[in-house]
């Protein structure tokens, strides 16, 4: 939606105005751009190395999940353990009681840095076959925080380098555990997903107040808010969130729709939800009568 208005992405802008032209090579310069903490998500809660495989072989079925990573008691990465992985012990229940996940784990998986560019995240890639590549935040403490696939760099790509309007949208649910799990669905072919920045002038209003679906057509699927000059915080809301001025609305819907969201105007005129009347204890309803 952004390319509606702007020609260049939220990535590329900064660039140019600083007086950098763009030549032929605009993904590279993308891609450098952007770091594995702007793209990378929480993923499935990793498994203790100390938790045996009856534990590994739940989660993964119950999950639908054909891999899990798996971490230290203090949260440091150790690898990774598949089905295949586990094919000797499935009809052994006694082994799946006793073995340990440490005893499994495959640790020759190859991991992201928080820091890391995507340019240098994509060449990961080509040294393994998986969907998946563990985050962690430094090479010496190497502590788990996330995952990155290559489905949302293809995604970021389409969007940012090749100048596609994004016709997926991403919806996170909670899961046990606290960690959201990521679905895409496919839009109609006039839907759109973009970001719509809420503006100074913007009045503390929760997702129910704003009431964007009725008002303007459109669904807010996710709210970042920023956290200091560099953190961001993403936050799958509620009807009682409370919205802020500067937080980014991801949002669902028409081209047109949108556009009358992202006018400052009519967002700073949300209108004021009237409170309920108090109930009075002991207090009977009239019948008129």
């Amino acid at each position: 939606m952004s390319r509606l208005v702007h020609p260049h992405s939220i990535y590329t802008q900064p660039l140019l105005e600083r007086g950098v032209r763009l030549g032929g090579r605009t993904e590279q310069l993308v891609m450098d751009t952007i770091e594995v903490r702007d793209v990378m998500r929480q993923g499935a809660a990793p498994v203790l190395d100390s938790e045996p495989l009856e534990v590994v072989v739940k989660r993964l079925l119950n999950e639908g999940r054909k891999e899990l990573f798996v971490v230290s008691e203090g949260g440091r990465f150790r690898g990774s353990i598949t089905l295949a992985d586990l094919t000797e012990y499935l009809g052994r229940p006694e082994a799946l009681q006793q073995v340990k996940a440490a005893e499994v784990v495959y640790p020759d998986v190859p991991v992201l840095q928080l820091s890391d560019r995507l340019t240098d995240a994509i060449g990961h890639w080509s040294q393994v076959s998986r969907d998946r590549l563990p985050v962690v935040d430094g090479v010496e403490s190497r502590c788990y925080v996330g995952e990155l696939s290559a489905g949302d760099i293809i995604f970021l790509y389409s969007q940012e380098v090749l100048g596609t309007e994004t016709r997926l949208a991403r919806f996170d649910r909670p899961t046990e555990g606290g960690r959201p799990e990521t679905t895409y669905v496919e839009l109609p072919k006039e839907y759109v997903v973009a970001q719509v920045k809420l503006p100074d002038s913007f009045r503390g209003r929760t997702l129910r107040d704003l009431d964007a679906r009725r008002r303007f057509g459109v669904n807010v699927i996710e709210v970042k808010r920023r956290l200091g000059s560099e953190n961001e915080h993403r936050l799958i809301p509620g009807p009682d969130t409370e919205l802020r001025a500067g937080d980014g609305l991801i949002v669902v819907g028409r081209p047109s729709d949108i556009a009358h969201l992202a006018d400052p105007t009519r967002l700073a005129e949300a209108p004021e939800v009237p409170l309920a009347p108090p109930v009075v204890e002991g207090a009977t309803q009239s019948d008129g009568s």
